[in-house]
């Protein structure tokens, strides 16, 4: 591990280092960076390697955690934008988690509904086909039945 101190004995790590010790990419990294998450990189004049310090492994330790409970890099930009600019993003913390906790509600609702209908259509689609000729201009009779007023569908990952 090369470790670069500079300025006041502050450890600086490589770009390589730092992704490995918190578990991310270099790209993801130099993502961050690019869209201003992160504070800027040093560059080693002799060798031009990325050296990042303390409080870039904080913030992308930050982002991290910020992301693992729902946040998107937009919320996460203006929750540091906030810091920065000395005003607490605490208050905008919690109207963000408001909100996602009213939109998952909502989603929870929309599942629940949908899980209602497909149980319905797997009672009635048990029983016996009433006859139905395979070979008709139909691609399969069940799902050509299905009687929807709104053609909308909830993204429900494959098992």
């Amino acid at each position: 591990m090369q470790i670069q101190r500079c300025e006041m004995n502050t450890v600086h790590l490589k770009i390589g280092e730092v992704a490995k010790q918190l578990g991310v990419a270099t790209g993801k990294l130099r993502y961050y960076e690019s869209l201003g998450l992160i504070k800027a990189a040093s560059r080693h004049t002799t060798n031009g390697y990325r050296y990042y310090d303390d409080e870039a492994i904080q913030q992308v330790t930050f982002i991290k955690k910020a992301q693992s409970i729902g946040f998107s890099l937009d919320d996460i930009q203006q929750i540091l934008t906030l810091k920065r600019t000395g005003l607490p993003p605490c208050q905008f913390v919690k109207d963000v988690l408001s909100d996602k906790i009213d939109r998952i509600k909502s989603q929870i609702q929309q599942l629940q509904q949908m899980q209602h209908e497909l149980e319905s259509y797997h009672t009635e689609w048990r029983k016996p086909d009433n006859g139905h000729q395979s070979g008709s201009s139909t691609i399969c009779h069940l799902i050509e039945g299905v009687n929807r007023s709104e053609l909308t569908t909830i993204d429900i990952k494959k098992r």
